[in-house]
Formats: C-alpha cells, sequence, structure tokens
C-alpha cells in the first residue's frame, strides 16, 4: 500500500525494563515502467528502420542492444541500419532506478542480385540467368521482353531460365527484363537489360 515518493517507515522496540529503541526507513514507492519496442518487422536492406520505443511513465536511461548497427543507442528513437536480420532489446530506467525491457525483430530483406548478362552455350559455367534472393519474397514475376517489345519470359515460379523461348534458343543480343517483388502491403519493380551472350 505504498504511495508513489518517498513513504517512512518508523517502529520502536520496547523491551520491559530496558530502554526502548527506534529507526526509520525510508521506501521509495514506484511503477516498473511497462515498455513497447513495437512490433517485429520485415525492412529492405538499403532502407533501414527507425525504431521507437514506448512507456507508460517517464524514463530517463535507453540502452538499445546490439548498438553495432544503430545512429545513437541511448535514445528512444534510434535509426537501424542491419546487413542481416536483428533482434534489438531496449532497457529503459526510470529517475528512481526501476528497469524494464523488450525488444523487437527487423527481418531484412537482401536486394536482387541480377547478372546482366549469360552465356547458354552448355559449357556448364554461366549457363542461366540466376536472380539471387528472389526467395526471399512472397511473390514475385519476372517478364523478359524481346528487342521488338514481345514476350519471350513470363514467370510467377522462376526457375534459372536458359535463354529458351518455346523450346528454341534465342538470338545473341540485349533483352529487357521487368521483375515484380510482393512484400506484405509493398510491391517493387526492377527493371534493367539483360544480354544472351556466346
Amino acid at each position: 500500500g505504498l504511495s508513489d515518493g518517498v513513504n517512512e517507515l518508523s517502529w520502536t522496540i520496547s523491551n520491559g525494563v530496558c530502554g526502548t529503541s527506534n529507526d526509520t526507513v525510508a521506501l521509495i514507492g514506484a511503477d516498473i515502467p511497462l515498455v513497447d519496442a513495437g512490433q517485429d518487422t520485415t525492412i529492405f536492406e538499403d532502407n533501414g528502420y527507425q525504431l521507437s520505443v514506448s512507456t507508460d511513465i517517464p524514463v530517463v536511461d535507453y540502452r538499445w542492444d546490439p548498438v553495432f548497427s544503430l545512429d545513437n543507442a541511448t535514445i528512444q528513437r534510434p535509426f537501424a541500419h542491419p546487413s542481416e536480420s536483428t533482434t534489438y532489446t531496449v532497457k529503459v530506467t526510470t529517475s528512481v532506478g526501476c528497469e524494464a525491457v523488450d525488444d523487437v525483430t527487423l527481418t531484412v530483406i537482401k536486394d536482387l542480385v541480377i547478372p546482366t548478362a549469360f552465356t547458354p552455350n552448355g559449357d556448364r559455367a554461366n549457363d542461366t540467368w540466376e536472380i539471387k534472393n528472389l526467395d526471399q519474397y512472397e511473390s514475385h514475376s519476372v517478364v523478359v521482353y524481346d528487342g521488338y517489345g514481345s514476350e519471350v519470359l513470363r514467370t510467377t515460379t522462376y526457375e534459372n531460365w536458359n535463354g529458351k523461348y518455346k523450346g528454341n534458343m534465342l538470338p545473341v543480343g540485349s533483352y529487357v527484363y521487368v521483375i515484380e517483388l510482393k512484400l506484405g502491403s509493398n510491391n517493387t519493380y526492377k527493371s534493367g537489360a539483360i544480354s544472351i551472350l556466346r
């Protein structure tokens, strides 16, 4: 039943004919803060993310861990730029020393690695167009056009392309690709040129 702030507890001891003794102790009544570091989030590697912690009572100290990818690990809203999926833990402390912790996980989606050329000549070296990190997205579509604007590839279940269209090897030259990526409510598009060489 302590109230917030300083509470004094005093007592006296009496023992028959002996003298009495007494003492007083100060007890500080305070609440442990409720802390919320936010919801786990998926981000793109190049974007980074603004972390933020909220509490139900004022705090005087913030300590985030790990610190290596944060711009400042001792503030309420540090900016995180992790290169891989990371769980951040924050410890907050009130003016009277009460502590509480919470954590949040940032799942990092790495950018696509898209080669600009491949050589489907059967030598087992660079024979297919291998797009790396495509499997990290919820869904995707890959479309490739020839120099006349005609589709030579369209798929939503991409497997390394061997440069063929309707079973026939396409000629040497430049082709244009458009890749649509879906992650949560976000759609991202990548486009560029791919060369078939031999």
